[in-house]
């Protein structure tokens, strides 16, 4: 199926305005694009416009440097589990920061819930070996009601969204990524959870 043809940048114009964004992976991207944010000559759909003019993965896109998964070998699920518990990591937010360290073997994924999603993955706790605080739905408030806490803060962006759950201030009960811990049925958009502009 041909794409339809629209003035879109060219590529490398295309790629370096989105590397000013600072999004990390394929969901901020897609955040990014819900909020309505992408300029008209950007595609949704790069991988399909440019496949031929350049596109190199969503790493090189997105301009983190991740080669994609499906191009890299990893070790087995149990042996990089093992290695990665043996660091007496204590949260998710530890393994961010340690994959960004440079001291991360390059056969152990950043995104381990991707490569080994159907090789035993059993989530970021079970990965690190450790017990959550708050590891199911049921912890969070529901759908409405977390929206209801949310657009009073008028939160205008998914990069702001991200910074207020990295100032500390957001409570437990709040999820991160409510595009997750809601896709089931609840989920809309990222504009629904912030609220209007």
């Amino acid at each position: 199926m041909k794409y339809k043809q629209r003035n879109w940048l060219p590529f490398e114009e295309a790629r370096a305005f989105v590397h000013t964004l600072n999004l990390k992976n394929n969901s901020d991207w897609q955040g990014f694009i819900e909020m309505g944010e992408l300029p008209p000559n950007i595609p949704k759909t790069p991988q399909i416009v440019y496949k031929d003019k350049g596109w190199n993965g969503l790493g090189d896109w997105l301009g983190t440097g991740v080669i994609q998964t499906n191009k890299r070998e990893y070790l087995s699920f149990k042996k990089a589990r093992k290695i990665v518990r043996s660091l007496k990591l204590k949260s998710s937010g530890e393994w961010n920061k340690y994959c960004k360290s440079g001291l991360k073997p390059i056969n152990i994924p950043v995104a381990p819930n991707f490569v080994y999603q159907k090789q035993g993955w059993a989530g970021f706790h079970d990965w690190i070996g450790i017990e959550p605080s708050l590891r199911n739905k049921k912890d969070y408030l529901p759908y409405e009601q977390a929206k209801e806490f949310v657009h009073p803060l008028r939160i205008k962006t998914l990069q702001a969204w991200r910074d207020y759950c990295k100032s500390g201030k957001k409570p437990p009960n709040i999820p991160t990524y409510p595009n997750l811990t809601y896709k089931e049925n609840e989920w809309l958009h990222w504009r629904d959870w912030l609220g209007p502009l």
